[in-house]
């Protein structure tokens, strides 16, 4: 019975030595798994690394050859780079004095959409002893109803009457401000 207990007592001393084996073994384990997935993850982190210096020295590669092209060319043509400088300076002035021009146009635009109308508003009522248009019709004791960009409209003599402005005599449209046709005169007679 000794020898039972005895061998009673050698199993469970060896199997206790087996299980603390196989504890530490798993404790270990554990420790080995969390440091290779950290090798893994700084493995990839620098291999990644790795790629984008590979493609940052193609790059600046390709870059260095583009920057030695160029060096070399105006290198080899300053007068021509010293023109386009030229060219490119006088540009900017006339873009400049353009954009100064579109606005004094629109300004002047602006001012003569007020002063047209208050023109052609005060020719109402005035009295002209006869119109003959550029067709040869003659209208007397004419007083002026309305102005337009298109027509003047007349009391005359025979009745009223609407006469298109491009009939009336070169003197009346520039007094009635109808800048189209009298500009219009003004290069036929300058041919």
């Amino acid at each position: 019975m000794r020898m039972i207990r005895r061998c009673a007592h050698v199993i469970a001393f060896a199997s206790t030595l087996f299980m603390a084996g196989c504890l530490e073994k798993e404790s270990v384990s554990d420790e080995e798994a969390a440091e290779s997935d950290s090798y893994q993850a700084d493995k990839a982190e620098r291999d990644s690394i790795r790629e984008r210096l590979s493609e940052l020295r193609a790059e600046k590669k390709s870059l260095e050859s583009e920057l030695k092209i160029l060096t070399k060319a105006a290198s080899e043509k300053p007068e021509v780079i010293a023109k386009e400088l030229e060219i490119s300076t006088k540009l900017e002035a006339v873009r400049t004095y353009s954009a100064s021009l579109d606005a004094l146009d629109a300004e002047l635009e602006a001012g003569l959409g007020v002063w047209r109308p208050a023109t052609r508003n005060s020719f109402k009522g005035v009295v002209l002893p006869e119109i003959t248009t550029t067709d040869g019709k003659q209208y007397t004791g004419v007083t002026i109803k309305e102005v337009t960009d298109e027509n003047l409209v007349i009391l005359h003599a025979g009745g009223e009457a609407t006469l298109p402005v491009l009939q009336l005599p070169a003197g009346l449209r520039r007094n009635l401000i109808h800048e189209s046709t009298v500009l219009v005169d003004q290069a036929a007679a300058a041919n």
